[in-house]
């Protein structure tokens, strides 16, 4: 396929206009062109490159395309239109001007290393284009940059160095070269930071990186100012020479950058702003600040910034500098805003509210004033006044997208995630911003469409001129959801360079490498932690959980929880993890010494009755287990669930469980058995097998008022069981009754799944055991064997026999693990069976 000819028809982003409405639009934008005076591309130009300013980026991809056409023939115009169509997503069509550039000057170096930026978005294309140079003359430099430039998007750094080998060979003056060798190394430290992010990676690597850059400028490469920022960057990575980076960036920040487009500054502004606030360093932050404020007074991001800095002053200094900018801004709309934002947090929701009313009486037709209102109330939960200020906003506004956004953000909060969706997808993509792909993505997970979401939070986030924190934590939980937990590990690791991440995210950083198998990693960021904050329960418990099974860190994870209990000595959680530990050493003296300690400090409080209970029945002490299981219930009413099932085990423990399920019946049959007992009678039946007197029993329980969620619970288990479509019903009614009660619901949660599964629900069931498995602080391989069931309901048979593998792996003689795994090789093996 010839270069010259291809792509001569351009594809203007055909799955985001409205192609009718694009062409009308075009007819009457060139009919106007084409009036009398001046220069009509000249005036597209430049309206295209105001609206860049404002991010209003559907215009500016219209005004652009109108330039293009006017002049067929202007090499630097199809370049810009292409880089612009490339920076907002569009790489097909970036790659169509790109082509249209080099038909016009087919053997333009400049243009030919241009083009592996514009092409990188479309793989495919940047293929396609370094094969035909190749083939045309194999000695081609560039062409085999962009082949190492491909390889490296794709993690493969031994390709790009084997294709920059050649390169090298070729023209081993091009600066390039250096660019690509620099490029290399920061994609070699980067997968190892991914491989542990506490790994330290060598100041050597970081010290070639500069050299490179430094060549680089040397030769006068054509990305001066990228490679100047990559150079500050890596120079604070280069032991003993910090002091050269923080002067390296002040240097970029003193320069006028002349030659530089708007938007390039105001990346490498940013860039050098990010780095100020990692380095502490507020002078910097604020120079930075004021650049980005040149180029656009009004950027509203920027403003954002300053609030940052502003919150690190105490109360007094931070009103005298809001008063000062507010005077001197009184008219940037993202200065007030911001302001309304520091009300808030100061004087309140409804006084930032009314701050904005004021403002907007000065300025109607704002639809930001509105729609920052919408928003605050939404974020306070306020939902009821969230909907009557949309009500109001959509009288005027109703055509704004900013109002839309946040119409489908209520139905979202509103748990109407198909209407949240919906309200989005009528919105054009190019105007959703971030926002509006957040609301997308995480109607979409809760939907359990998690491929869309990803898909889509990666085009937002690709969109983006600065990537929101929250983009990335979402992409990272549905990564996570996906099973894809190296890249979830990489995408928190990406937003640890750009915020602080919080001890949750940290968590589910180390579960991504204990997920990933390798737990090393994990360990070594849970350890870590602790090491900060001894006392983190969260953290001592997460490791508890993860290092248990293993008997060679029972000694570990003891000093982990003691320092954490002494620390907490009323958490309960951690007096239930360390009493496990010593029970399955057979320390049963350590851990009830410990637990007596705990009611001696504590003895109105009801947990550590529980526990020592525990203990009674490990050995085998049956009435002081359900004395002490009462007494637990009686001090407080939330241990209820816990006290009966200690006590059903008491019972059934004791010399002849018959006797007192005899006495208790008796009392149910003459109507003088409390509601709770009645429900601990059934839960007695269950467990010698009696489902219809349980049932009986559990249906006479809820009758009479029980508030026992184990009663709903084990009702809808022994409905789920019935081939009636109207016990189905009730069952799921019930389930989902139980899974809304206080706490992880670990067991109505996986009830909720089996009653999903008899229903035919198998992808719902599906993640209702996920949550169970990822939740449960008690692993079961009752768990694992749903999770097989649902996966093999999917067609998906090795993830099953994988779940098989972890119920056996928790009891090897559990009966349902072995059937299944016996059923699962007699079928493979057999197809026919």
């Amino acid at each position: 396929m010839s270069v010259k000819n291809a792509f001569s028809q351009i594809r203007i982003i055909q799955v985001a206009f409205d192609w009718n409405r694009l062409l009308t639009l075009c007819s009457l934008l060139l009919a106007l062109a084409c009036g009398p005076g001046g220069d009509p591309a000249q005036e597209h130009r430049k309206r295209a490159e105001a609206y860049l300013l404002n991010n209003q980026t559907q215009e500016a991809l219209i005004e652009l395309y109108q330039a293009t056409r006017l002049r067929p023939d202007d090499l630097e115009l199809h370049l810009r239109a292409a880089e612009i169509f490339s920076q907002l997503g569009h790489f097909s069509e970036s790659a169509g001007f790109y082509r249209d550039a080099l038909s016009i000057e087919p053997n333009d170096s400049t243009l030919l290393l241009l083009g592996h930026q514009l092409l990188l978005g479309n793989l495919p294309e940047a293929i396609e284009v370094a094969n035909e140079l190749l083939e045309n003359d194999p000695s081609n430099a560039q062409a085999w940059l962009l082949l190492a430039e491909i390889a490296l998007l794709n993690q493969d750094v031994k390709t790009a160095q084997a294709h920059l080998l050649q390169a090298r060979k070729a023209n081993p003056e091009e600066p390039e070269i250096d660019w690509m060798t620099a490029r290399i190394n920061e994609v070699k430290a980067a997968q190892a930071h991914t491989r542990n992010p506490l790994a330290r990676v060598s100041s050597r690597l970081w010290q070639s990186t500069v050299q490179a850059y430094d060549r680089y400028l040397v030769k006068k490469g054509e990305r001066a100012l990228e490679a100047q920022l990559r150079r500050a960057h890596a120079l604070t990575l280069v032991r003993g020479r910090q002091d050269e980076s923080l002067r390296a960036h002040q240097s970029i920040i003193e320069s006028p950058l002349e030659s530089y487009s708007p938007i390039q500054k105001r990346e490498a502004f940013v860039r050098i702003y990010n780095f100020a606030q990692r380095s502490k360093n507020p002078e910097l932050a604020q120079a930075a600040i004021d650049r980005i404020l040149e180029i656009n007074p009004n950027d509203r991001s920027a403003w954002q910034y300053q609030a940052r800095l502003y919150d690190e002053l105490n109360s007094q200094e931070r009103d005298e500098a809001y008063k000062e900018r507010l005077t001197d801004s009184a008219d940037q709309t993202s200065m007030q805003l911001v302001y309304s934002e520091h009300i808030a947090k100061t004087q309140g929701v409804n006084s930032a509210i009314a701050f904005l009313k004021k403002q907007r009486l000065q300025n109607e037709d704002e639809a930001a004033l509105p729609a920052q209102m919408i928003d605050l109330l939404q974020r306070e939960g306020r939902l009821k006044d969230a909907q009557k200020a949309l009500n109001e906003a959509g009288l005027n506004f109703s055509s704004e997208t900013s109002i839309q956004i946040l119409q489908a953000r209520q139905a979202f909060l509103a748990e109407q995630y198909a209407s949240a969706i919906r309200l989005i997808e009528e919105i054009p993509e190019y105007e959703r911003g971030q926002v509006g792909f957040q609301v997308l993505a995480q109607a979409q997970m809760k939907l359990h469409l998690n491929e869309e979401a990803l898909q889509n939070i990666n085009t937002g986030i690709a969109y983006a001129h600065d990537v929101d924190p929250s983009s990335l934590r979402i992409k990272a939980q549905i990564l996570l959801n996906l099973n894809k937990n190296r890249q979830a590990a990489a995408t928190l690791i990406k937003l640890w360079k750009i915020t602080e991440l919080t001890s949750q995210e940290q968590i589910l950083l180390a579960g991504a490498y204990y997920d990933s198998r390798t737990p090393g990693v994990g360990r070594k960021l849970l350890t870590r932690m602790l090491s900060d904050d001894p006392g983190n329960v969260a953290v001592a418990l997460y490791l508890y959980r993860q290092e248990s099974a293993n008997p060679s860190r029972r000694d570990f994870l003891t000093l982990i929880l003691d320092q954490a209990l002494a620390v907490n000595p009323n958490d309960h959680d951690l007096l239930e993890a360390l009493t496990d530990l010593d029970l399955e050493a057979g320390a049963i003296q350590k851990a009830m010494a410990r637990v007596e300690k705990a009611i001696s400090k504590s003895n109105w409080l009801g947990p550590p009755y529980l526990t020592r209970a525990r203990i009674h029945l490990a050995q085998g002490r049956v009435k002081p287990a359900r004395d002490d299981a009462e007494r637990a219930r009686l001090l407080d009413r939330k241990t209820a669930e816990q006290s009966y099932e200690i006590q059903a085990l008491a019972y059934l423990m004791s010399a002849d469980p018959q006797i007192p399920i005899a006495l208790m019946e008796k009392r149910a049959q003459a109507g003088d058995l409390p509601a709770d007992r009645i429900a601990l009678l059934a839960r007695l039946q269950l467990h010698l097998g009696n489902k219809n007197r349980a049932q009986e029993l559990y249906e006479q329980a809820l009758a009479a008022g029980s508030r026992l969620n184990h009663v709903k619970n084990d009702l809808a288990l022994l409905l789920a069981e019935s081939e009636l479509a109207s016990d189905l019903k009730r069952a799921e009614s019930l389930a989902l009754s139980a899974v809304k009660a206080p706490g992880k619901q670990i067991n109505a949660n996986d009830t909720l799944g089996y009653v999903y599964l008899q229903q035919d629900k198998n992808e719902a069931a599906y993640w209702k055991f996920r949550y169970v498995i990822e939740n449960t602080s008690d692993p079961n391989p009752e768990y694992h064997i749903h999770m097989a069931m649902a996966l093999l309901a999917l067609d998906r048979r090795e993830e099953a026999l994988q779940s098989v593998h972890d119920a056996l792996a928790l009891d090897p003689e559990f009966v349902p693990a072995t059937q299944l795994k016996a059923s699962m090789e007699l079928q493979k093996s057999d197809p026919a069976s």
